[in-house]
């Protein structure tokens, strides 16, 4: 299992919060964007999960069925975010 971590730092280091996001199997990110126009910002990654934070109604697991999601999750500065699912790739 991997999973995605983000952690908010202040202006010394010291860490704000951190927010673990994912589910039971691989969950990673690729780039973040900061500061949208709303202040918030995006993560981009892929998920295999299926449970977790990640609840999409899809094949899991690995080999020849399973699926692969694109990842987009939009976070505040408040450790709250909402995570949306744009694409998923069906491996064969």
């Amino acid at each position: 299992m991997m999973d995605l971590v983000v952690i908010h730092l202040d202006s010394n280091l010291n860490i704000k919060w951190g927010k673990r996001i994912g589910g039971s199997h691989h969950d990673n990110a690729d780039g973040i964007c900061r500061k949208l126009n709303n202040g918030k910002f995006a993560i981009v990654g892929r998920t295999q999960s299926c449970d977790g934070d990640i609840s999409f109604k899809r094949d899991c697991g690995s080999g020849p069925g399973a699926t692969v999601s694109m990842l987009l999750a939009i976070m505040d500065t408040q450790e709250s975010y909402t995570i949306v699912k744009p694409m998923v790739i069906v491996i064969r």
